[in-house]
């Protein structure tokens, strides 16, 4: 069964389906992952965030970011600002490229949202993850530092889940852990279109196991459609959208 919350599922092109992001409550906290063009429109929504936090008794906000695209990350300065000056929060903001400096350290995450106004009083630039967030860098393009995120699920840390983020191919300790069982939910970013910065469904066919597949939610689609037909031949799952 699908955990996550996906407030969308498109690649950066299929704004129809909105900027892939994911969202997970646990412990009083809430757990994004990715903000990009499409997202803060979506949490905003009839008031989506503010029921959520009124809900689960949110008292965390954590932002966990997979890589600086804009589809990842463009709407990121506009949430920081609604939470801070609406709602009364200081969300944290986790991005693993960070750099060691004179002042202690520096991030390209920073500087971008220096660019867009912000100071160290409206967010909290975490250098470390959340307890139940671990990541682990990928290959998605050359120019940018991209990280795909183990999750714990519950707060014994029986159930785990794997977030890819947007790459290329799988490293062989994140295949071994797949498809060894390691994972209860395994979010893979999957492209219709071939790429030399995505993975797609003839790539995830040669590398998962099928008796595994039960537990793979594709995400990041590029033509929907034509992801559908392929799930189905290949026995994978889509994620559906939070409602």
């Amino acid at each position: 069964m699908q955990t996550l919350k996906f407030l969308g599922r498109g690649s950066a092109f299929n704004t129809a389906e909105g900027n892939t992001s994911a969202y997970h409550i646990i412990d009083n906290t809430l757990i994004l992952f990715d903000c990009g063009e499409t997202v803060f429109h979506t949490l905003i929504k009839n008031n989506k965030l503010s029921n959520l936090i009124k809900k689960h008794n949110i008292e965390d906000i954590y932002v966990h970011i997979t890589h600086l695209h804009s589809d990842h990350v463009s709407s990121l300065s506009s949430l920081i600002y609604y939470c801070y000056f609406v709602l009364g929060m200081k969300i944290k903001v986790h991005y693993p490229n960070i750099k060691r400096c004179e002042k202690g350290y520096s991030s390209a995450l920073i500087d971008l949202l220096t660019i867009h106004g912000h100071n160290n009083e409206q967010y909290e630039f975490k250098t470390n993850s959340n307890r139940y967030v671990f990541s682990h860098p990928v290959l998605h393009t050359d120019e940018l530092k991209s990280y795909s995120y183990t999750i714990i699920l519950d707060e014994l840390g029986c159930r785990k889940a794997f977030y890819s983020g947007d790459c290329c191919e799988l490293r062989v300790p994140t295949i071994l852990n797949i498809n060894n069982g390691f994972y209860d939910e395994i979010y893979l970013e999957c492209a219709v279109n071939k790429s030399n910065v995505h993975m797609d469904f003839e790539y995830l066919n040669s590398v998962i196991k099928p008796e595994i597949r039960d537990r793979v939610y594709l995400m990041h689609i590029d033509n929907m459609d034509k992801a559908k037909e392929l799930a189905d031949k290949y026995n994978f799952k889509i994620v559906e959208l939070d409602k």
